[in-house]
């Protein structure tokens, strides 16, 4: 190459460079490393684009992961808490139903109290106690009734008022 060539070139590359006084091999020299840089800055631009392209991929997935991140934590969230429902729900149906048989179980035991006192007689033996009639030894609960007593009324009405005999 000569001089003139040489300074055509470096005056591609760098057009207010001032080459007077130069001699070819510092022209040489100079072009060379100008070349060296324009091959070098070509080659990173292309990876300052296949870097931008890498990190604007990076971006996507890692929103994209996110994204499913948040649906995932969502979900778990939303079965979380219907389980919870559930468990509540069915924690509320427990007791629910301990309180109907609780209420039945009262109902029963009272229409049995009312019957069984529309069942006690009027006059009965109290309990512990023992008394013997013209029909017998009575005890505990059992009938007892003014004929059955050699007094009749004053005996059984005497049996109330010491405690032997209790009166509906």
């Amino acid at each position: 190459m000569s001089d003139k060539e040489i300074r055509a070139a470096i005056l591609k590359f760098m057009p207010e460079a001032n080459l007077e006084g130069m001699e070819t091999k510092e022209l040489q020299e100079t072009l060379a490393d100008l070349q060296a840089a324009a091959e070098n800055e070509k080659k990173t631009a292309g990876l300052d684009k296949k870097e931008k392209e890498a990190k604007a991929k990076a971006k996507a997935e890692a929103e994209a992961q996110a994204k499913a991140d948040d649906k995932a934590k969502a979900d778990a969230a939303a079965k979380a808490e219907a389980e919870a429902k559930a468990k509540q729900k069915s924690k509320d149906d427990k007791r629910d139903a301990a309180v109907q048989a609780r209420e039945k179980r009262k109902a029963t035991e009272k229409a049995l109290a009312a019957k069984a006192e529309k069942a006690l007689p009027p006059f009965r033996v109290a309990p512990g106690k023992s008394i013997t009639t013209k029909r017998g030894i009575k005890s505990d609960g059992e009938e007892v009734k003014a004929a059955w007593f050699a007094n009749g009324d004053d005996t059984l009405t005497d049996l109330v008022s010491r405690g032997f005999v209790l009166e509906k």
